[in-house]
């Protein structure tokens, strides 16, 4: 049952579901069974959070790493697109897809990181990085910004810390990013399932009111306005 939490809720194989509704239910906090934990990589967190496992790895097109820090309490770290390579993993999204460790602490995270992070010879958006030690860093030289709906407690406890934070205002609308993420997303995504939804196995998905209307929406996207549409 464990491995089964850690495979098919980290989309390593299977057809994708969606947040954290899974095969027959969904992953509730193990902190807070009155709510779910939210984002794909739902088992793992779940996992960790609780102690069954030392750490998790999480896989993410928007969210499904960092979101369970705050359902699950577990330390979340979303690696910048390369960082990590993704041979084997089933990737939504292969131009936004991302894998990350979830750990009890910063510290683990950054082992795990360590470990992992580089170049992939069977995965060419992967690159290879240097990693400092992340723990010898002078925060008081590091600068944050944040926007007016942040959590203050958060930006007291850094500014507290010492380290320098600036307000900003977005000059883009959450809307707009979240339409170009779907944009980008659903096409992706039609790459890799197009033979599978032209087959009409879209009855396999888990999330039935999400992914076939997704995948359907995609199809009017010509490959010319999704180009113009990226750059």
């Amino acid at each position: 049952m464990l491995n089964r939490l850690l495979i098919y809720n980290s989309n390593i194989i299977g057809s994708p579901a969606y947040d954290d509704i899974w095969f027959g239910g969904r992953t509730r906090s193990p902190w807070n069974i009155e709510e779910f934990t939210t984002g794909s990589s739902a088992g793992p967190a779940a996992s960790t959070s609780i102690g069954m496992v030392p750490f998790a790895i999480g896989s993410e097109t928007a969210g499904s790493i960092t979101y369970h820090f705050a359902r699950c309490g577990v330390t979340a770290l979303r690696p910048s697109f390369g960082v990590v390579g993704r041979t084997g993993v089933l990737s939504l999204s292969e131009s936004l897809y991302k894998l990350g460790p979830l750990c009890t602490s910063v510290v683990d995270c950054a082992i795990v990181l360590d470990v992992i992070r580089g170049k992939d010879p069977d995965n060419l958006s992967s690159r290879k990085i240097f990693l400092d030690d992340p723990l010898s860093v002078d925060i008081t030289k590091i600068t944050v910004g944040y926007i007016e709906d942040a959590e203050m407690e958060v930006v007291d406890v850094l500014r507290s810390k010492g380290v320098t934070m600036v307000p900003f205002k977005l000059n883009y609308t959450v809307e707009l990013v979240q339409g170009i993420l779907n944009f980008t997303m659903d096409v992706d995504m039609l790459a890799h399932f197009d033979t599978w939804q032209r087959s009409g196995q879209d009855g396999e998905f888990e999330a039935q009111d999400q992914w076939p209307t997704e995948l359907h929406r995609a199809r009017v996207i010509p490959a010319v306005d999704y180009i113009v549409f990226r750059m």
